[in-house]
């Protein structure tokens, strides 16, 4: 023993070191903590109770040191091995912590919660799949280890593979029927694949067992919102913001459903708190909108800037924000429309269909049906714009359909598309890419196709070329009060009828019936517009 020691009692020493700690004289409490491990290198947790009090006191570099100096003795100690994951995970540096436990387990591979502690470390470090690999470990040596299936399971969500996150939820709420934890992430994984039945109830089983959980609330609220419920949206949005006033998912969700009652100043309120605290794209773009619909140009102008401050490329603020100072522009960047429908994909058909009441699909297949009376099928069809598939969709039910292709310029929203098992073909690209299909079609849609086209001629000469003698050009345009074609502030293009059938008489395409009709509704407002028809 060092002489400048004055303990010879091991539980004498610590005592000391600690009172000195407490009384606030650090420097004699780390001086005894450094001496303790060689003054009693026979007692087994010296080491760690040195590192542990020279971390108390704020000196983890020294706590670090002592057991990194401690394992170069005893290299296969699972102690001090454990101790340093410990500390390195408390200082933040997860892949020294998770290097510790590897070898750790790699001593002794089998115990489940040392793997669950791995892969927890490699969820820190951003290391989905390496996290997943440790989860799975775990359960091969747990299969009931209720932690260890919601673990994977959110690994795997984040992976992407969806279906398997979801067969592990299950497999948790089946072990523990009663765990809040495993009750919403099952609920809430179901919500994002559109079960949104399921989904709420798993949810609400969920906030029955841990009213507390504001994210449970937003989502339950999500639920709500994606079918049409929009009260039921608005209060669960509320009750998250009683519990966590800043959580930002909250607000936007109260942002969104306020703007779709009609009510826009308490929406801008809600979606301004939403962007308040850092970058949030889809509250800035709804901010935009319901300030642009209040009037409120330059507040609408400051949104969008700050999506161009965090996303210089964004071609939908781009477009929009031209729109807001009234630029004489005739024809959009292709990269508008693929961003915004992007954006809008996944609560497209809910937006629209739910609480929009869109209105467009059944026009067109009421206005053909009415031109033609005697109509039974159509053999060709070509959906462009096709969307997620809603004006195939109605005319597959009011007609019988042979071959139904479609375009878009959005892949996630074709990609919906393409699920509802209507398309033959589906490609991404611009509606006007019809001259590069094979042979004609009898009837080709552009249901809300025109406000994201703006000048019509060169669509008209491509779509002329593709229909067959006698074919139809089913078509829908927001009215325009006075310029033939014109941009709005919110980025659409509205267009005159008058302009749509010269448009179409110069290439061939001669008017046949017109529909006024309301195309949706828009913040509690009806967008009033047209569907029509022109023949080859």
């Amino acid at each position: 023993m060092e002489n400048t020691f004055p303990y010879e009692n091991f539980a004498a020493a610590v005592a000391a070191a600690r009172t000195a700690g407490k009384n606030g004289d650090l420097d004699e409490s780390a001086r005894l903590y450094r001496l303790i491990p060689g003054a009693f290198p026979h007692k087994k947790h010296a080491v760690t109770i040195a590192a542990d009090g020279l971390k108390g006191i704020g000196l983890w570099t020294e706590a670090v040191a002592v057991l990194e100096t401690a394992l170069r003795g005893k290299p296969q100690s699972a102690m001090y091995l454990w101790n340093l994951s410990e500390l390195y995970r408390e200082i933040g540096d997860h892949a020294r912590a998770a290097g510790y436990l590897q070898r750790y387990i790699d001593h002794d591979p089998r115990s489940a919660e040392a793997w669950v502690h791995l892969a927890r470390l490699h969820d820190l470090g951003g290391e989905a799949a390496l996290a997943e690999a440790a989860y799975a470990k775990a359960l091969d040596r747990e299969p009931m280890n209720v932690l260890a299936a919601l673990g994977r399971g959110d690994s795997l969500f984040h992976l992407g593979r969806v279906d398997e996150a979801i067969a592990l939820y299950r497999r948790a709420v089946a072990s523990a029927p009663q765990d809040a934890v495993a009750l919403f992430a099952l609920g809430s994984a179901l919500r994002t694949q559109g079960a949104e039945s399921e989904g709420h109830d798993y949810l609400r089983r969920s906030l029955e067992i841990d009213p507390g959980n504001a994210r449970a609330h937003v989502n339950l609220g999500l639920t709500y919102f994606n079918t049409g419920n929009l009260k039921g949206a608005e209060a669960s949005a509320r009750n998250a913001l009683l519990i966590d006033d800043q959580l930002q998912i909250a607000h936007v969700l109260l942002g969104l459903t306020l703007a779709e009652q009609g009510d826009l100043p308490a929406a801008a309120n809600a979606l301004s708190r939403a962007a308040a605290s850092s970058h949030h794209s889809e509250a800035l773009f709804a901010l935009a909108a319901v300030q642009s619909a209040l009037g409120h140009k330059s507040a609408a102008e400051l949104a969008l800037q700050r999506v161009l401050a965090a996303e210089p490329d964004n071609g939908e603020a781009k477009h929009v924000l031209n729109a807001l100072h009234g630029a004489p522009i005739f024809a959009p960047d292709e990269s508008y429309a693929r961003e915004t429908f992007d954006r809008l994909a996944q609560r497209y058909d809910t937006q629209e269909l739910h609480f929009r009441g869109y209105n467009v699909p059944a026009a067109i297949a009421d206005l053909i049906e009415a031109h033609e009376p005697e109509r039974h099928s159509i053999v060709r069809l070509a959906d462009l714009g096709c969307g997620t598939g809603l004006v195939a969709a109605t005319l597959h039910d009011a007609f019988r359909t042979e071959t139904i292709l479609g375009i878009d310029t959005s892949p996630n929203m074709a990609k919906i598309a393409g699920a509802k098992a209507l398309y033959d073909q589906i490609l991404i690209g611009d509606a006007r890419d019809i001259a590069k299909l094979e042979g004609t079609f009898d009837v080709i849609t552009a249901g809300d196709l025109f406000p994201y086209l703006g000048e019509l001629a060169a669509f008209m000469t491509a779509a002329r070329a593709r229909l067959a003698h006698g074919g139809l050009l089913a078509y829908s345009i927001e009215l325009s009060q006075s310029a033939p074609v014109a941009l709005g502030p919110d980025g659409r293009f509205v267009h005159t009828p008058s302009y749509v059938e010269d448009a179409g008489r110069a290439a061939g395409l001669n008017p046949v019936a017109a529909r006024a009709i309301t195309l949706r509704r828009l913040f509690g407002k009806d967008v009033a517009g047209l569907v029509g028809l022109l023949q080859a």
